[in-house]
Formats: C-alpha cells, structure tokens, sequence
C-alpha cells in the first residue's frame, strides 16, 4: 500500500499537467464552497440559481484560468524573469485590465445567461469598457489573487524540484568523489602491504604465511566492506591490529608501537580513513629510522565523538617540511564530503619529541 501512494506521488511529482489539473481542482472545489455558502441570497431573487451553483462555479472559472497562465508565462516568464520589470509590469496591468473586461462580459452573457430568465440587460463590450466602476470592486481583485496565488505554487514547486534535484546531483557528486578517494586509498594500501609481504618471502622468513592470512582477511574488508559509506569502529580497529601484526612481522622485536584504546561507546566511521593515518604513519615513521621506527596510536570514543591521535618519529631534516602527504590530502577531502564541519584534521611537528603527530576528532 506504501508502495502504490509513493508510486502516486512520484507520478504527480514528475507530470506537469496532472499537477496543474489538481490546482485548479481544489481551486475549484473552494469557489464551490464559497458559492454554495453565498447562494440564499441569489436564490431568493433567482429560485435556479442554487440548483446550478456547481455548473456555474466551474465554468466561472475559466477566465481567471486564462488569466493566471497569461500573466505566469508572459509577464513573469518572458519579462520579469529576465530582468524587465518594467515591462513585466506594465504588461501585468495591461492583461489584468482586458481580462477584467471579458470576465464581466462573459459573466453577463455566460453565466447569467444560465440562471437569469431572460429578458433582461445584457451589456455589450462597449458599454462595459465605458463603466469600469463594476471592475475594479468585482473583478479586477480576483484576477489578481488568483494569478499571483497560481503565480507562488508554480513557482513554489517549481523551486522545491530544483532543490530535490540539486541535491540528487550535489549526492551523486559526493559518491563519485568518494569512490575516487577510496581508489587512491585502496591502491596505496594493497601496495604497501603486497610490499611488505615480498620483503618477508625474501628474507625465507616462517611469518610469510601467516602474513598472507592476515592480508586475505585485509582485502575481505577492503573488497566487500569499504564501498560502504560507514563501518563500525570495531572493523577499523580489527583492520588496524592486522596490518600493525604485518608490520611487527615485517620489523620483528625492533618496532616501537603503542595502541591504546578506550571505547566508551561504539561509532561508525569511513572505511579505511584511520588504516590510512596508520599507513601514513609507518611510511614516515621509517624513513626516520629504518631500523626502529616508533608510533603511538591513542582512540578514544564516546556518545558525542571519536578521536584518533598517531603520532610517529621524525628526523631533524624532516622538521622543516610543510608540505602534506598526499594521503593526508585524501582522507581530509574524503571527511569533508561526508562530515561537513563536524571534524577536525591537526597536523603538528614536535621538534623537541621529534613527533609527526596527527589528531583526527569526528564530532556527531
């Protein structure tokens, strides 16, 4: 049943003319139950008059009809939407005034003529134009409610369709771009783990096997969870502790690492964003010192936000550098496009700890 109202409504939404058709109708529908409301006193005078009031109410519409397109897809659309007021303007005044003419002529020869028992005083066109004082009170108020009503819906949807379609295209945008980020992120990372692997089966070590399991269940979550928008912080920290084991593997008793966890309430977070601050880390952390390169990594989570802070060791030479490596560019483009300003991405050398620290705090 869900499913046939939504069918319904996206029919409505993606057809003009049934949209059109509806306005009028409950337009319609009000003048109905304005005429009905207004019709004892007609009905003393013309005893017919309320047995038609829904013949009469329908067909007295047409003129304001005419009208409210006349002046949303002349003046509006052709004039003011371009920029010449003054001439939407004028032209406004212009059709409104004739309108307001052949509404009363056709209210006198038209719809009087289905209730009134003739004979009786039909004005002609003439004689109207040269008596304007019936307009302005009778006709010339309606046509302009009821064009610039017509004139704020159109315009209204109009201006809510834009925007749902912006959206779907500002989305499809960010998928896109989030994909791209996530194939610059996969390549590097199956790169440096591929690598670190080949230096284990060089070396004939006895963990080249158990790094390989270690790397299936990597690319397990690499190929079949990292299209996700989100994960669980529990899935990034298993993802984590796997490639620190490749890593201890890889460096043996001389790695100098710490993980430090403190998970007060669980989170989710994108794929692979803190792997890659680890990545990150261990890349740098070994040019300072191939032998014993030492990182510390410290996750906190709580109801209101995640912080991940790793830091890892630098050189002197290295303290002079400001340029960001380009996977750090990656990951803060990628959090922006998902958490907006709730984040922050601090990146800070600390020459007397000789510390390449980054601080990540996602805030919900």
């Amino acid at each position: 049943m869900v499913d046939f109202f939504e069918k319904i409504a996206n029919y409505i939404k993606s057809n003009r003319v049934v949209k059109h058709l509806i306005f009028w109708s409950v337009f319609t529908i009000f003048n109905l139950i304005r005429d009905i409301a207004a019709g004892s006193h007609r009905g003393e005078k013309y005893p017919i008059y309320e047995e038609l009031i829904p013949l009469t109410s329908i067909i007295s519409d047409i003129p304001a009809i005419i009208t409210s397109y006349l002046v949303v897809y002349i003046c509006f659309e052709k004039f003011i939407k371009k920029q010449k007021y003054v001439l939407g303007i004028l032209l406004f005044i212009v059709i409104i005034y004739i309108m307001a003419n052949l509404y009363r002529l056709y209210n006198i020869h038209i719809i009087e003529g289905v209730y009134r028992v003739p004979p009786f005083h039909k004005e002609s066109l003439l004689e109207i134009i040269k008596t304007p004082r019936y307009l302005i009170p009778n006709y010339i108020p309606s046509l302009v409610y009821i064009s610039f009503i017509f004139t704020a819906v159109k315009y209204h949807f109009e201006s809510e369709e834009k925007r749902r379609n912006q959206l779907e295209i500002d989305k499809e945008k960010v998928d896109l771009e989030l994909k791209t980020l996530k194939g610059q992120l996969n390549p590097h990372f199956l790169f440096n783990t591929l690598n670190n692997i080949y230096s284990l089966s060089i070396l004939n070590s006895p963990h080249t096997s158990n790094a390989i399991a270690k790397l299936s269940e990597m690319l397990d979550f690499v190929l079949f969870k990292s299209d996700d928008e989100l994960v669980s912080l529990e899935n990034e920290i298993s993802l984590i502790e796997n490639y620190i084991t490749l890593e201890k593997l890889r460096y043996n008793e001389d790695l100098q690492i710490s993980f430090t966890k403190d998970i007060q309430a669980s989170n989710t977070i994108p794929p692979l964003v803190l792997l890659s601050l680890v990545e990150n880390a261990f890349k740098h952390g070994e040019k300072s010192n191939s032998t014993a390169p030492e990182i510390h990594i410290d996750l906190q989570s709580t109801e209101d936000q995640l912080t991940f802070k790793i830091s890892n060791s630098i050189t002197n030479s290295e303290k002079v550098k400001t340029r960001k490596p380009l996977g750090l560019v990656n990951i803060k483009k990628q959090l922006s496009l998902i958490y907006g300003s709730q984040y922050s991405l601090e990146i800070s050398n600390e020459p007397s700890k000789l510390l390449f620290t980054v601080t990540l705090i996602i805030k919900k």
